[in-house]
């Protein structure tokens, strides 16, 4: 069998693939040249979602207490400031 230089194996998913760029761990699957745009794109939104939490996060007007009943926790309470 002859594979060209572009063609590598992935030892984790046992398949070959196009231009592979890697494996990951966190998808399970190879990032190869079909599917690269869609990573990009998946990570770009992570990391979105997780600046805009943050942000809103640290920006919130509420207080919260964490609820204990008898030394066991039993919940958060979140208050709204006005």
């Amino acid at each position: 069998m002859v594979m060209d230089d572009y063609v590598k194996h992935c030892r984790l998913c046992e398949k070959c693939m196009i231009a592979i760029d890697h494996h990951c761990l966190f998808l399970m699957h190879c990032i190869a040249v079909n599917n690269h745009r869609a990573f990009v794109t998946f990570l770009f939104v992570v990391v979105t979602g997780n600046l805009l939490f943050f942000r809103a996060a640290l920006t919130c007007k509420c207080d919260f207490e964490i609820m204990f009943v008898d030394g066991r926790y039993t919940g958060i309470c979140f208050m709204v400031r006005s």
